[in-house]
């Protein structure tokens, strides 16, 4: 890595530093940043997941927020890289903020991400969530519930009624056969087979 992009990541680094709250402006000062040097997308976002898991429990949420605006407003790489670790990051927040105003946060910033995080994620985060707390709702179902057919039963009582008729002109075609002559082998045929 070049001396120009370490000036990038170590300015970046300590810029998040400044993250302390949920900053409106300071969110969009960094996501700004990260949009401008994507090329370091990977090691931006390492920055962002190496500060959530060493700062305090009150500073986990500005920086979930901070990577809620790159998933929302930059996409490409960056929802890719954030994607990888969410559910953990995620559920790491939940268990360490405690305060029922805040997990009611976590809850409205988990619902918009429906449109951008993979139903798989988000399943996984439901779920380890609703074991910690019962009362969060499993939104993000991983399995779709199979497709249920309707059918008229009007239309199965035609069918049957169709198919019962086709057996019974089926049964008289057969006793009809059985009815008419079969050939049958008689001693004076066999004996004509034997004579030189």
């Amino acid at each position: 890595m070049d001396l120009k992009s370490k000036e990038i990541l170590k300015d970046y680094e300590s810029s998040l530093e400044d993250l302390t709250f949920n900053s409106k402006p300071i969110i969009n000062m960094l996501t700004m940043l990260a949009n401008k040097h994507r090329g370091l997308a990977s090691e931006i976002v390492d920055l962002v997941e190496t500060r959530f898991f060493k700062v305090r429990a009150e500073y986990k949420l500005p920086t979930l927020y901070l990577m809620d605006s790159m998933i929302k407003n930059l996409g490409g790489e960056y929802l890719q890289l954030i994607s990888k670790n969410i559910v953990g990051m995620f559920c790491k927040a939940f268990e360490s903020l405690t305060d029922p105003k805040i997990r009611v946060s976590l809850y409205k910033l988990r619902q918009t991400w429906a449109a951008y995080v993979a139903v798989k994620k988000l399943a996984a985060i439901d779920k380890h969530i609703h074991a910690i707390d019962p009362n969060w709702p499993i939104t993000a179902r991983e399995d779709p519930p199979s497709p249920t057919i309707f059918v008229n039963p009007k239309f199965l009582e035609s069918n049957e009624k169709d198919d019962t008729e086709k057996v019974e002109k089926e049964d008289n075609k057969n006793i009809k056969r059985s009815r008419s002559p079969v050939p049958s082998y008689s001693s004076s045929t066999r004996d004509s087979r034997k004579s030189p």
